[in-house]
Order: C-alpha cells, then structure tokens, then sequence
C-alpha cells in the first residue's frame, strides 16, 4: 500500500471580533468581519480536507 506523505499547514486567526478582518470592520462591523473570517477558514478547511484533490 502507497503511503500518502503530503501535508498541509493552515495558520489563521482565531475568529475573534476586532482581531480578525480588521479591515473589513467599517463595512461588516467587528462581529460581522469575524464571522466572514470563520467561514472562509471553514471553507479552506473543507476544501483541503477533500481527498479527490490529492
């Protein structure tokens, strides 16, 4: 059997309002920024996580 030897490492943010997106705050707010943060790094999670891109 193959051993799959790739790996991949995320930083990020903890998605804290006023600490993440912080430019974005004058459109979004502070808890708005943070949650568009959360998301896109549930989207980045999720969009490694798929084994047929590997």
């Amino acid at each position: 059997m193959k051993k799959n030897n790739k790996a991949v490492v995320i930083f990020a943010k903890p998605p804290i309002a006023g600490v993440a997106k912080t430019r974005l705050m004058p459109r979004l707010g502070a808890v708005g920024a943070a949650a568009l943060h959360q998301k896109l790094f549930l989207r980045t999670l999720d969009n490694v996580h798929r084994p047929e891109q590997w």
